[in-house]
């Protein structure tokens, strides 16, 4: 649940609310997750994991402030590890120039995390180690193993710890 103080300039015309899980990140379209007249807003699609947000107000002539600064920030503490395995759909989706893929680790194990095209070639391999017990997170830049960016189109993303197997689809848009 966000909010913040209104805008007390005259040709005030709405807020924007931007989203992203590294906190250093700068507002932009892709990061882009609402706007609003009000003084709050509450994230239909925040899921329990470490997010960054910035508001900015725009006037009447589509001028934006700088975010506004931060009076408190609020944690839900540490739940301790997953119950359950999961891959999450990436975000943002569609991406670019890179996105983020979250998953969950109930125990520690071996992990594997890769990118295939959608005929079936392996792109990229973000992940193949041991990781301890957790969230996590990964970000795949839109380029392949060898570093040459891959053109626009389907992919899918592949988590494998121990039985679990689980396959995503995500798009790039070059």
């Amino acid at each position: 649940q966000l909010s913040w103080d209104a805008c007390p300039d005259d040709d005030f015309h709405y807020h924007c609310v931007y989203r992203s899980s590294d906190p250093a990140f700068v507002p932009g379209p892709s990061n882009l997750v609402h706007t609003t007249t009000g003084t709050g807003w509450s994230d239909p699609d925040y899921d329990g994991w470490n997010m960054s947000y910035k508001v900015t107000a725009r006037d009447y002539a589509g001028n934006e402030s700088p975010p506004a600064t931060s009076g408190t920030t609020t944690s839900t503490g540490d739940a301790g590890p997953p119950a359950r395995y999961a891959l999450h759909q990436n975000i943002p989706n569609p991406f670019n120039p890179h996105t983020t893929i979250r998953y969950a680790l109930p125990k520690a194990g071996t992990v594997t995390l890769v990118v295939y095209d959608a005929a079936g070639h392996r792109v990229r391999s973000l992940l193949d180690t041991s990781m301890p017990a957790g969230d996590h997170e990964a970000v795949w830049n839109g380029r392949d193993d060898r570093g040459n960016g891959v053109a626009s189109g389907v992919y899918f993303y592949r988590l494998r710890a121990g039985s679990f197997v689980q396959t995503r689809r995500m798009v790039l848009i070059r």
